[in-house]
């Protein structure tokens, strides 16, 4: 069998009743009672921050850990979400965008939600990998971007073999507005291969008012991976000032 190591976390007044716990933490939670509020988001920050530290002073942890591949099989990922820094080759009318002034997140995009662009990727490695794409997404629906096909052209010597995936940059999974990272696999990239990746927007009726879609990682990965993360937002509680 496995084994689970964790560390538990409760809240202040578990030991009183549902109805006395809840009207004592009542700040902690949204009108809905199901989800937590701002204020209850940074009492859980707080609280998993010390057990992070605890057990960093309590337990031999290596000063350098051995960090593991991401998927078994090699890995190379360029994120360009908080440093506003892409070393890609990407086509002329592609720029960064620094999309969130108060977060300080930075996306590569075009100037109009019509236009194309392309970046280029590259498989360092001598074995055959896949491309995952991180973008930004929106939700419910509909989304604040455009669908758009997504091309990698795997072989631009003799414009050879196109991979292609139509992308929808929305989310459905939370009844509220978000602004979410979405990451997707692209196509498969050849050992030691380049490609360009390729994004065309779907011109649609409601297409109109759209933002440019917003990229924001590339990855190469093992061919079993399909989704990948990428880094995600700081923590950020100026709302509580």
């Amino acid at each position: 069998g496995a084994f689970l190591f964790c560390h538990l976390f409760i809240m202040d007044g578990m030991d009183l009743s549902p109805k006395e716990a809840l009207q004592q933490n009542r700040d902690y939670f949204s009108s809905d009672y199901s989800h937590l509020s701002d204020a209850g988001h940074y009492y859980v920050y707080q609280n998993i921050l010390r057990i992070v530290y605890r057990e960093i002073h309590n337990q031999p942890y290596p000063l350098t850990p051995r960090i593991g591949s991401w998927g078994f099989q090699y890995d190379a990922c360029v994120s360009w979400y908080e440093s506003g820094s892409c070393p890609l080759v990407h086509s002329s009318n592609v720029y960064m965008d620094l999309f969130d002034p108060r977060g300080m997140k930075y996306a590569i995009t075009t100037s109009s939600a019509y236009e194309e662009g392309w970046i280029m990727v590259h498989n360092p490695f001598d074995t055959e990998q896949n491309v995952v794409l991180s973008f930004m997404a929106s939700g419910p629906p509909p989304s604040i971007y455009p669908k758009v096909e997504v091309v990698m052209d795997t072989d631009i010597s003799t414009s050879g073999e196109m991979q292609s995936k139509v992308i929808n940059p929305v989310s459905n999974y939370y009844p509220y507005k978000v602004h979410i990272v979405v990451s997707a696999k692209i196509g498969v990239i050849a050992a030691g291969g380049e490609a360009r990746v390729i994004w065309k927007p779907i011109r649609e009726k409601e297409i109109e008012g759209k933002q440019p879609f917003r990229i924001i990682a590339l990855a190469v990965v093992g061919t079993h991976v399909e989704e990948g993360g990428v880094l995600g937002a700081t923590a950020d509680f100026t709302f509580l000032e």
